[in-house]
């Protein structure tokens, strides 16, 4: 990893021993910046850096021979920026980004759809069965919930407050869809919109095989929280 510490400074770099990694991601926390990289299938291997900069930065993709008469091409795959969670997240458990969050409160209806591949794992080979060996991530790229709040009337969305919300829906995980009840909260604070509920999901009820030797339960909880805001 390079850094510079002010404008037009010299440049330095921390070092990992990774050999022409498949996989690179770039972490910040603070002023604490780390670097991990990995070839497909083993641990990410990590370098961190405590560099000062603003709070606001640019993020984007360079490529650079290092000569100015040499000019490279590479093809980059699979980019995105995550937001991180809040620092008291438990991993695996808590947090998975979603791409669209959509709510229409005269209705009531409401969908979220989540990308398989967006859950981060400690370790490669973790990332890749999961990707590979049970929700076959290429296959099915995304779970989506399209469904209802039942119980909109007793809502009050220009009133600040929290209220009990009993939704129904359709959820489909690896291509199969079912019918799914769960109740929660909605919070109503200004313009912003929080929506909470916790539920389980039986693999058995989506065809994803379970390896028993892998100790992973067939009754998986799944938290939801979406914070909304209204389209301009």
């Amino acid at each position: 990893m390079q850094y510079r510490e002010s404008d037009a400074g010299q440049t330095a770099q921390v070092e990992i021993s990774s050999f022409h990694p498949t996989q690179i991601m770039l972490e910040r926390k603070g002023n604490l910046f780390t670097f991990f990289a990995a070839t497909f299938g083993e641990p990410y291997k990590s370098v961190s850096k405590e560099i000062a900069l603003n709070d606001e930065v640019y993020a984007g993709l360079f490529l650079c021979s290092h000569d100015e008469t040499v000019k490279e091409k590479a093809v980059f795959s699979n980019v995105r920026i995550v937001i991180p969670p809040a620092a008291n997240y438990t991993p695996y458990r808590d947090y998975i980004g979603s791409h669209l969050e959509v709510m229409d409160i005269q209705t009531g209806e409401f969908q979220f759809s989540v990308p398989m591949k967006g859950f981060e794992f400690r370790k490669a080979l973790m990332q890749e069965h999961f990707n590979e060996n049970y929700i076959e991530s290429d296959k099915y790229p995304k779970s989506d919930f399209k469904g209802l709040i039942v119980n909109g009337g007793e809502i009050d969305f220009k009133k600040n407050g929290t209220y009990n919300a009993k939704a129904q829906g359709k959820l489909t995980i690896h291509g199969v869809t079912n019918d799914v009840e769960a109740e929660g909260k909605i919070i109503v604070n200004e313009t912003k919109l929080t929506l909470s509920t916790v539920f389980n999901v039986s693999l058995q009820d989506y065809k994803i095989k379970n390896d028993k030797m892998n100790n992973i339960s067939n009754n998986i909880k799944v938290t939801v929280d979406c914070v909304l805001e209204p389209l301009p």
